[in-house]
């Protein structure tokens, strides 16, 4: 038998293509499309979830998703916890300020440019770290400040995060501890063989209060036109 940990988002098919030549598979940051699939992931929801809930609390209610590819099962999970938190917040959804862009920080950037033209631009902003850094530039190039007139939060906690202007508050994905459960789980494939059963391991993230979101403002800054 061979084994193989699968790192981030693949397709549903490539894994049963793998599953179907016999190779024995975990996956790390995915749920598994069939059953006999170790996986090791982080609930994607409950992060955005608790990220838009923590602006909410900050007192915003123009809470924007730039979000990536559609059907992208990580963008898919974003969207969900954000609609939630707005919901149990009470805060109506507005199609308006939730963009699809490219996921780099070009797409963040042309993201948050559509959405400060806006005639009632958002008062904050959530999206994935990559996009948040574009978003911060074009946030800086308006004249706006972060977070005193938008606040900014993103999501995976990347190297870079730390050391934007301000520091991002971001969603942390323990990523070593993913790797290392992924190891564990494929070990106990082989050791146990016909004998293993499979199973889902979902690991804790945790929201990073950093400079971006404005933790210290209450309450949200009103908009200017």
């Amino acid at each position: 038998t061979r084994w193989i940990i699968l790192v981030g988002k693949v397709s549903s098919r490539f894994v049963r293509q793998l599953r179907a030549n016999g190779f024995s598979l975990v996956l790390a940051d995915m749920r598994p499309p069939i059953r006999d699939v170790d996986a090791v992931v982080c609930d994607d929801a409950a992060g955005a979830y608790d990220a838009t809930r923590h602006l909410a609390k900050l007192g915003h209610e123009r809470i924007a998703l730039i979000r990536g590819p559609a059907r992208h099962p990580f963008f898919e999970a974003l969207t969900g916890g954000y609609r939630r938190a707005l919901d149990e917040a009470g805060i109506p959804a507005s199609d308006a300020l939730v963009l699809e862009a490219a996921l780099s920080p070009q797409g963040g950037y042309d993201a948050a440019e559509a959405l400060l033209a806006l005639p009632a631009r958002p008062t904050a902003i959530f999206t994935n770290d990559d996009m948040a850094i574009g978003a911060l530039r074009a946030i800086h190039e308006r004249g706006l400040r972060v977070p005193e007139d938008i606040a900014v939060v993103g999501f995976d906690d990347i190297e870079y995060a730390a050391h934007t202007t301000p520091p991002l508050t971001t969603v942390a994905v323990p990523k070593e501890e993913m790797g290392r459960l992924a190891v564990r789980q494929a070990i106990a494939q082989m050791e146990q063989g016909e004998q293993h059963v499979y199973s889902t391991t979902v690991v804790a993230h945790s929201l990073v209060i950093r400079s971006s979101c404005g933790a210290d403002m209450q309450p949200a800054p009103a908009h200017r036109s």
